[in-house]
């Protein structure tokens, strides 16, 4: 801490615990000086292998490593079998006015609307709020007997709670904001994701986090985006388009994900189709 107090955030105090009270704070800004004391050896050959590194000059940077090979492995399917719809929305944020958060709620209707009426499907959104004023929308939108919100617990209630739920309306739409990773979603065929996942820059350490590597901040919701976007895609034949059946549905509803496009992998950006 002494060598890299740049890379730190130390907060301490009456107001610093994370209850409010006192309390003592230290957390590394940064891996960089971390990863190479643990995991770099003049003997070792160093072989880090992920369906989602991004970019992987930043990835590398984050980590300390200043040289390096990076191989990109094509995936098993092709673009066409796994597309990833980039609906007609604009760029959401603070300032978007009321109107662009209505086309937005207009066009996720609209792609629920345009597969089989009897698959069911995820709506990932960053908040409790975003989550309970998108179902009111989707539900001013024709779709009132198929969408679902659960109620505030634990990740693991929460999914037990949609479990149950599909049980009695197979075909229901999940509005969530704890589904981004974790979750396999096998029964589910509509896998959408309704904002840009930028980390929450009301946390005090985010902020700071941001400040110290904004690159890093956008590959973060980048990883983010593509762990939302994968939830129905489980490696499984039938999670595919295949012979020209059309076995699901994944799409973005935010336009703001081009501001991340050079963030994400290879194989996801070749597989997002636009202007349609």
């Amino acid at each position: 801490m002494n060598q890299r107090e740049e890379g730190w955030y130390i907060r301490s105090g009456p107001t610093a615990g994370t209850d409010g009270g006192w309390g003592f704070i230290a957390r590394p800004l940064t891996a960089r000086f971390h990863f190479p004391a643990y995991f770099t050896n003049p003997d070792w050959k160093l072989l880090i292998m992920s369906a989602t590194i991004g970019n992987p000059e930043v990835f590398t940077s984050e980590l300390g490593i200043e040289e390096y090979e990076f191989k990109s492995v094509p995936s098993s399917w092709l673009p066409r079998q796994r597309p990833v719809m980039a609906l007609d929305v604009p760029r959401l944020g603070r300032k978007s006015p009321p109107s662009a958060y209505n086309k937005q709620a207009d066009e996720i209707a609209k792609a629920i609307r345009s597969v089989d009426p009897r698959w069911s499907g995820i709506v990932h959104t960053k908040s409790i709020s975003a989550a309970t004023d998108m179902a009111r929308k989707l539900h001013s939108r024709g779709l009132h007997d198929r969408v679902f919100v659960t109620e505030r617990a634990p990740t693991n209630m929460m999914v037990e709670q949609w479990k149950d739920h599909l049980k009695k309306r197979p075909n229901s739409i999940l509005v969530s904001w704890a589904m981004w990773e974790g979750y396999d979603g096998t029964e589910e065929k509509i896998n959408i994701v309704a904002k840009t996942p930028y980390p929450f820059l009301g946390d005090a350490y985010e902020k700071e986090r941001q400040k110290y590597d904004g690159k890093f901040y956008l590959q973060r919701t980048a990883w983010q985006m593509e762990q939302g976007l994968g939830r129905t895609r489980r490696g499984r034949k039938e999670d595919y388009n295949i012979d020209g059946k059309v076995n699901g549905l994944v799409a973005i509803a935010d336009g703001g994900w081009k501001y991340i496009k050079k963030y994400l992998s290879a194989s996801l950006v070749e597989s997002i189709q636009t202007g349609g």
